[in-house]
């Protein structure tokens, strides 16, 4: 195959890998919720996980030498579109951090939230553990402690073997939403990390691409005669 035939083959799959990049990007522009840090830090990380589509377009489009004016002409317009995701790649670096601290954020306050709520439940059942009836406790109480029911002769042992009950229910509730705080505290910085190091490198790759474009922009200047 002829270096002219293989260039334009390479270059209009180049344009068609364009046009879908150019589909996605607005489409996620549409759907995230700029209020939103959850659907932020999803829509950037989207976007850094998808940089090998402008990589391979940019790569198609630009690698090829050309010597055809009008051709240069259009090249040299679009060399600066790896120059606007290079800018749109680092610039999601300060987006990352902002939106892990308020997701961070987040996290604690639910975990705080959801603390002040077990211990509330926690003190509203042991108020009304003191309004219940002896029978009813004594009922309660078997229900929990079938082997050593026998022995529960005071009433107040009876109540205090109920609020131990209380308590340890409590407790391994508040030990539940602990950990699940902490797992997605750990996936969290995770994909920070990551897409940190890929912003970054998509970044540069891309400030790459537009300096070696610059072959199009010197060739678009001297039209032939």
């Amino acid at each position: 195959m002829p270096f002219e035939s293989y260039a334009l083959l390479t270059r209009m799959i180049g344009f068609c890998l364009l046009i879908l990049i150019g589909a996605d990007l607005v489409e996620l522009a549409a759907t995230v919720q700029l209020t939103n840090p959850s659907s932020e830090f999803r829509a950037i990380g989207r976007l850094i996980e998808s940089v090998w589509f402008p990589l391979t377009a940019f790569a198609l489009i630009f690698f090829p030498y050309s010597q055809n004016f009008r051709e240069v002409r259009i090249l040299a317009w679009l060399s600066y579109l790896p120059l606007f995701f290079a800018i749109l790649y680092f610039l999601s670096v300060p987006l990352l951090v902002v939106n892990t601290s308020r997701l961070y954020n987040i996290d604690s306050f639910n975990l705080t939230r959801g603390i002040e709520a077990i211990d509330r439940e926690l003190d509203n059942r042991q108020a009304l553990l003191e309004k219940i009836p002896e029978d009813r406790l004594r009922q309660q109480a078997a229900a929990l402690r079938k082997d050593t029911i026998t022995d529960l002769t005071d009433i107040q042992e009876v109540r205090a073997l109920l609020r131990e009950e209380l308590n340890r229910s409590a407790t391994q509730t508040k030990e539940q939403i602990q950990a699940n705080v902490d797992a997605s505290r750990a996936r969290l910085l995770r994909s920070t990390v990551k897409w940190l190091l890929g912003a970054l490198v998509s970044g540069v790759a891309m400030l790459y691409i537009w300096r070696y474009a610059l072959w199009a922009r010197r060739q678009s200047k001297f039209k032939p005669e």
